[in-house]
């Protein structure tokens, strides 16, 4: 979820509930992590649904 968030939807940080202690990451943050390749496809008719 993190590379739509970021490349698709242009997030500057997330938090994740996805552990006990909420975890924030950052656009740099994931971008210097970043190791596997990932296409994003299909996110252009939903973008007005988040405002974009």
């Amino acid at each position: 979820m993190l590379h739509p968030a970021f490349e698709g939807l242009g997030a500057r940080s997330m938090t994740s509930g996805a552990m006990a202690a909420d975890a924030r990451l950052d656009r740099a943050g994931w971008e210097a992590h970043r190791t596997v390749p990932v296409e994003l496809r299909g996110l252009e008719p939903a973008l007005a649904l988040f405002g974009l």
